[in-house]
């Protein structure tokens, strides 16, 4: 089943997929919704994830972030997810996520994170997946915010 053409996941190539012939493992939808950031962040789903907001430094100092998130700017992930581990580190203060972990990319309306999902998918990241609703849901649903 396609992703649904709507702002928010209008930079999608991506589709849902079914169970995978070769490994017999389900896919990941690419789209995250509120409640699996709000049970990723809380600690309970138990599962490793790595959150990056992908808008510009001037609205993360703004607005904050929410809980657990990393920063890099949407227009600086394609050299960064280039960057040998241990640059990446020294770089963006947190280890580089491999081409297998989970990782979910938000940003203001869902738009540069749609974005961000497909450079790291043209890169061969696997478990990437993007927030659509993004800051604009997370803020209007009242989720936690940290300052950076």
């Amino acid at each position: 089943m396609p992703v649904p053409s709507t702002p928010q996941t209008a930079g999608l190539q991506s589709q849902q997929r079914p169970l995978s012939s070769a490994t017999g493992k389900a896919t990941l939808d690419p789209i995250v919704k509120i409640e699996e950031v709000q049970e990723l962040i809380s600690g309970k789903s138990g599962k490793k994830y790595t959150l990056i907001d992908v808008r510009e430094p001037a609205e993360v100092s703004d607005s904050g972030v929410i809980p657990t998130a990393h920063h890099i700017p949407v227009n600086t992930l394609l050299d960064a997810l280039q960057l040998p581990a241990s640059e990446f580190q020294a770089k963006y203060n947190f280890a580089k996520p491999t081409r297998d972990d989970h990782v979910v990319f938000y940003c203001r309306s869902g738009r540069r994170s749609a974005l961000a999902y497909d450079i790291a998918k043209g890169l061969g990241y696997g478990g990437v997946r993007n927030y659509s609703g993004s800051w604009l849901e997370w803020e209007k649903c009242g989720g936690p915010v940290e300052k950076k």
